[in-house]
């Protein structure tokens, strides 16, 4: 498994989930996010005053369970410990700040490509108080996280696309969200990429009065835009390295920097992640697009032979080759099996102290599970005879 994790505090999102009914995915994710500096409205970088800091460090668990085929369902939350230094103050704030549900299903399945839908709604656990000076570890505010993801399987690179929105309360602006990354894997490892960003689309609603929000993160958040700021918009990049530990265990580890932006904070961000996996489903835990890879290929190819079927082929028989060992073979051929009736009139009963002809006349191991069901039905297993080797004289 993958984490989708980014400075932009986004709860759980992997873009290789895997769809297997019954199995259970526990992810971990911590991350660390320090800045030094904004982008302000014009999308110049501009250091925070007085060499003012702000760092928060996210642990992000969530449990996901894929309850059928194409669907799965999650649940998580967030703890963030946040950090401000000022001239005159450094302020602290540790709180469990965020519950997270979400679903997702996977709208269409093919051998090379996937579409997955994917919701989450995030809640709160405090709401936003004005009057804090405790500094901020997130924004406070109910969110809602539609998402449209595109993967592809191109054998040893996995690229994917993805789409959506983020609806904020509290007056805060809505979010277009999107991505673009890729990741090859070589065995155990995989090595990858990611371009991810937001944009305003609906005003907040202190447009015209910034200094609303703004007066509040300078004294509590070191001037730092990384919550509770106009109308932010963002461009990160993050590469990140993947290994399967075993097959229910993968770690991931991951960097990253804000590329450009406008009325949010520029920093970088480091993480890792851990994925332990139970599967009490049909197959083991191995891999994910792989397996199901395989899946859609058995498919494709039943269609395929179910096609031709239809299309009024018939094997030719005409050349020249004795069809008689093509032709199945009849229970009733005396070369084959035998009624029981029938070959006990046949065969004469055997003395009590050997059999005859050297042959045992009882059936071990597998064979008496074979024929308990043949004797339900009227027929036994003909033993072949064994012929005795003659010694040789010495």
């Amino acid at each position: 498994m993958t984490l989708f994790s980014t400075a932009q505090s986004w709860a759980f999102f992997d873009p290789y989930q895997v769809y297997r009914p019954q199995r259970f995915d526990l992810a971990v994710d911590t991350q660390f996010y320090k800045t030094t500096a904004n982008f302000d409205s014009g999308g110049e970088k501009v250091d925070l005053p007085f060499e003012n800091s702000f760092q928060i460090i996210d642990v992000n668990p969530q449990l996901r369970w894929a309850m059928f085929r194409d669907f799965g369902v999650r649940i998580g939350g967030n703890v963030g410990s946040a950090e401000s230094v000022d001239p005159i103050n450094t302020r602290n704030n540790s709180t469990f700040n965020r519950i997270d549900v979400g679903a997702d299903y996977q709208l269409l399945n093919y051998e090379t490509f996937q579409t997955i839908v994917d919701f989450e709604y995030s809640l709160p656990v405090e709401k936003f108080d004005t009057a804090t000076d405790s500094s901020l570890s997130g924004n406070g505010a109910t969110e809602i996280k539609p998402t449209l993801l595109m993967r592809m399987d191109l054998g040893s690179f996995y690229p994917y696309a993805y789409v959506g929105g983020n609806f904020r309360s509290e007056g805060l602006s809505t979010l277009l969200t999107y991505g673009l990354g890729g990741e090859f894997r070589f065995s155990e490892l995989g090595l990858g990429a990611v371009v991810e960003g937001f944009s305003s689309v609906k005003d907040d609603q202190y447009t015209n009065s910034a200094t609303r929000r703004d007066a509040i993160t300078t004294r509590v958040n070191g001037g730092s835009k990384k919550f509770y700021s106009i109308n932010p918009n963002s461009l990160a990049a993050e590469v990140f390295l993947n290994f399967a530990m075993t097959e229910w265990i993968k770690f991931k580890a991951y960097g990253g920097t804000d590329v450009t932006g406008s009325n949010t904070s520029q920093g970088f961000f480091v993480g890792a992640a851990l994925n332990f996996t139970l599967d009490y489903g049909n197959g083991n835990n191995q891999d994910s697009i792989e397996e199901q890879r395989e899946v859609r290929r058995s498919q494709r190819a039943k269609k395929v032979k179910t096609k031709s079927s239809n299309n009024g082929f018939q094997e030719s028989t005409e050349d020249g080759v004795d069809q008689n060992y093509f032709k199945s073979v009849d229970p009733n051929n005396g070369d084959y099996v035998q009624p029981v009736e029938q070959q006990q009139q046949q065969q004469p009963a055997p003395s009590a102290g050997r059999p005859q002809n050297g042959t045992s006349s009882s059936v071990t191991g597998s064979d008496s599970g074979t024929q308990s069901d043949l004797d339900q039905l009227g027929y036994q297993i003909k033993l072949k005879k064994l012929k005795k080797k003659k010694k040789k004289n010495q």
